[in-house]
């Protein structure tokens, strides 16, 4: 119990510390924590696919060529259950102009505020450290989002972005917008571009701070081939990232993935990202789609799950 109480404190200040950091450089970090298990798998490449409920979020144009609508959520512990991250989100065809909404939710629960028993003396055995209370650590974001056919070979999408963070009673708002296109480039191949915050999006806090979240920009080519031999299906993914800071300065990355889908049933991910390998898998069992992704970092591994639910598919004609 003592060795758990601490690691909780441990890995609450490297994550409050973190995201101090990540204020001054990457205020818009936790929402790289908005990506499917199926796009982690993939190299962190959520946005180059139409994947349900998670199209608000990563790639708005994709909601032109919806065909039914979908619902789409995860629960996923980080840090042996320190961090919560959760994600809701809808997909609805709607006059060729789909529309999509999503709600992401990260949070650290129960940090510990500590103070000396007599704060006046320095620490020693006697004047013990003390838990005065708990706080708490959330982030929220929501995407209202459209997507639209804008030729037959390109669609474009926009989502409009609130924000929202709290820590003990102090709170940040904010406001962004992202973008995104797809474009056919050959037989079984296509392309995307995304952008968030594409204007740079602040945030002003209950304290008079300011911080801005600065635009990030992904590109990728997506590849398709079907194998007809083997009832299967193979996806290659190769694509770049660059996420720019307050400095100015930016960092390149990066990024692909392939996915082995076997009779449009079960599928096998593998990924990579900063140097980093990502393995997922997928089931697909209609109107139910379940997506799995795993991967390591210093403070532990990861493990993604999410559901689909395909909600025309229950529609008689």
């Amino acid at each position: 119990m003592k060795f758990y109480s601490f690691r909780i404190i441990f890995i609450s200040i490297v994550i409050l510390h973190l995201n101090v950091v990540a204020g001054e450089r990457y205020a818009g970090e936790f929402l790289l924590g908005a990506e499917s298990p199926r796009g982690i798998a993939l190299g962190f490449n959520g946005h180059s696919i139409p994947d349900g409920g998670f199209i608000s979020a990563r790639n708005p144009s994709f909601l032109a060529n919806l065909k039914s609508t979908t619902i789409s959520a995860f629960h996923t512990d980080r840090y042996t259950g320190i961090v919560r991250n959760d994600y809701l989100g809808v997909a609805i065809p709607y006059e060729k102009k789909g529309v999509g909404f999503a709600i992401y939710r990260v949070a650290v629960e129960k940090i510990p505020y500590t103070v000396l028993s007599n704060p006046s003396l320095p620490l020693t055995e006697y004047n013990r450290v003390l838990v005065k209370k708990y706080v708490s650590y959330q982030e929220w974001a929501i995407w209202i989002s459209q997507g639209f056919q804008l030729t037959p070979q390109t669609s474009l999408g926009i989502s409009l972005k609130p924000i929202f963070k709290m820590i003990d009673g102090e709170y940040a708002i904010g406001l962004g917008i992202d973008g995104g296109s797809k474009f056919d480039l050959l037989n079984n191949c296509y392309g995307t571009v995304c952008a968030t915050d594409v204007l740079t999006s602040p945030m002003k806090w209950s304290t008079g701070k300011v911080e801005t979240i600065k635009p990030r920009i992904q590109t990728n080519v997506n590849y398709f081939k079907h194998i007809s031999k083997l009832h299967a299906n193979l996806l290659t993914i190769v694509g770049s990232e660059i996420r720019f800071d307050q400095s100015g300065a930016y960092l390149f990355s990066f990024k692909g993935g392939f996915e082995y889908t076997i009779e449009k049933i079960i599928s096998f991910r593998i990924g990579t990202f900063q140097k980093q390998l990502l393995y997922g898998m997928g089931l697909s069992i209609q109107p139910i789609q379940i997506d799995y992704a795993f991967y390591k970092q210093e403070l532990g591994s990861i493990h993604a799950i999410s559901t689909s639910f395909n909600g025309d598919f229950l529609k008689s004609d």
